[in-house]
Formats: structure tokens, sequence, C-alpha cells
């Protein structure tokens, strides 16, 4: 496809007659091969590091032996669980946006940035339901700060409920910790 383009990396810039013809002729060939031939060209330098050295650089640069990459792009075909953007509108309309565990506010710690935002927790997760069912923003949904509706969800396999979660935040006076700090920041 071409050379990435450093001003638009998105998009690869076509390569220019040379640069294909050189692609054309080398892209079967061995690296040995490749080496060979662009060897006269490169630093005198370059040829004369052993093998061992070479490797051993490889190894601390990956100890496991294994090279690993992020940030490829693949399609994933997969059932997403449906959710009412209103129904988190009113959630917040009622119970507010301080944390409902630990009382964080993160319009007071975060000033305009953070203004009205919290995020909303279900309280019987949605992934554990077969069906569509009518949730009630008073009783289903609750408000929690980032951290606390992590740790509900920490374990796939044991949601804690939130009383749970609040008698382990209770339990090192963490609340009103926050509460206070929270409100001092603002």
């Amino acid at each position: 496809a071409g050379w990435r383009d450093p001003a638009d990396r998105t998009q690869p810039k076509p390569l220019q007659t040379i640069e294909l013809a050189a692609f054309h002729r080398w892209r079967d060939e061995p690296r040995a091969s490749l080496w060979e031939y662009v060897q006269e060209f490169a630093d005198s330098e370059a040829g004369q590091v052993p093998a061992s050295v070479l490797s051993d650089i490889e190894s601390s640069e990956d100890p496991e032996g294994k090279k690993r990459t992020e940030g490829g792009r693949r399609v994933v075909v997969s059932a997403r669980v449906e959710r009412d953007p209103s129904l988190r509108a009113e959630a917040l309309r009622i119970h507010g946006h301080d944390c409902m565990v630990c009382s964080f506010s993160f319009e007071s710690v975060y000033g305009e940035w953070g203004r009205e935002y919290a995020e909303v927790h279900h309280l019987e997760p949605l992934a554990e339901r077969s069906a569509a069912h009518v949730t009630d923003p008073r009783t289903d949904l609750a408000v929690l700060c980032s951290n606390c509706h992590r740790m509900v969800h920490r374990k796939r396999d044991a949601v804690l409920d939130i009383d749970e979660l609040r008698a382990k935040v209770d339990r090192i006076g963490l609340q009103d910790w926050v509460y206070k700090l929270s409100r001092n920041n603002g």
C-alpha cells in the first residue's frame, strides 16, 4: 500500500516507482539475501556485532522471549446489552452526582470539568438477565464514582452489592475522609 504519511498516519502514501520496484524485487527473498545486497551501503560497524550480543539485547528488551504488541485493529462480532441513556440521566436526577458508597463528588474535586458526572450502576447486572426488562431508576440504579463502580464489578463471578462495598469502605473510615477531602478541594 505504501509508507505511512507522517502527517496523516491513517493513510498510506503511495510508493514511488523506484520504491515499488524494490518492494517487488525483495518481497519474497530471505532477509539474509537482502542484507548481503545492502551491506556495502550500511555503516561499517553494523555487520560486526556478534549474534550473541544481538540476542542479549533482544532478551533484555523481552525477558520472557515473547514479543507483545498492542494497538492492532481487528473486527469483533458480539452481542451487546442495550442500555437506555435516559435511564442514566433519570438516575442522576433522582440520586444526585455523589457516589452512594463513598460520597466522592467529581465536581468538588475536578471543578467544572467534573460537574454533573458520575457513573450509574445496575444493582442487578444486566449481563445476568436473559431478556429485556423494565428498569426503575429509583430502585434499580445506583450512582457510583469510578473507583467504587470498578470495585463492585472487580470479580465477574462475585459482583458486590452496594451495601457490601459500603461496609468495606466504612470499615476503614474512607467515606468520611473522601467526603471531607472532596469538599475541601472544590
